[in-house]
């Protein structure tokens, strides 16, 4: 798209400039931008890896370390823990009765 600058882009309906900044202060610290907000050669791995940028920095760290099969599992089960119920013998409606006191 050729954006220089996410800040002053001509949005539909913009995010607040203050949530723009810290999420740019983020992949900042995460290495996906450098300082004038450029994407960096580890941004664009990250874009195609296409997940959370927080599992994205770990699993290219992970790749440089050579333990990235073990990282890219635990990425994987916290991507979809919100998702995964164990209920071992309980009741489903008292866990649902539970979540809603």
């Amino acid at each position: 798209m050729g954006v220089r600058n996410i800040l002053e882009f001509d949005y539909v309906s913009a995010p607040a400039v203050n949530k723009m900044r810290s999420s740019l202060l983020h992949l900042v610290s995460l290495g996906a931008l450098d300082k004038q907000a450029n994407l960096t050669i580890e941004g664009e791995y990250m874009v195609e890896l296409n997940i959370d940028s927080r599992f994205t920095r770990a699993i290219l760290t992970a790749n440089k370390k050579r333990v990235s099969e073990e990282v890219i599992s635990i990425a994987a089960v916290m991507t979809v823990s919100s998702q995964l119920h164990i209920t071992a013998g309980i009741d489903p409606f008292q866990i649902s009765k539970a979540k809603k006191k």
